[in-house]
């Protein structure tokens, strides 16, 4: 297994992946989850803790039934 260049986990580690943007993503059986993606490229990096932070940077959470 290789592990990823690009400084934030990023799988693609392509040049000027660095940061993460946080958001909601409710599953199909309504759970809500904060997902991390590469703020440049978009790919999936991994979900993260709903602490108070990752809240804050995710934005409000999605209603239910609702879109996030």
């Amino acid at each position: 297994m290789t592990s990823s260049s690009a400084p934030n986990g990023c799988p693609r580690a392509r040049p000027g992946c660095a940061g993460l943007l946080l958001r909601w993503q409710v599953f199909r059986d309504g759970t809500t989850h904060i997902r991390a993606e590469c703020a440049a490229c978009g790919a999936f990096v991994r979900y993260v803790r709903q602490t108070p932070e990752a809240i804050r940077r995710a934005g409000p959470p999605p209603t239910p039934g609702g879109e996030a």
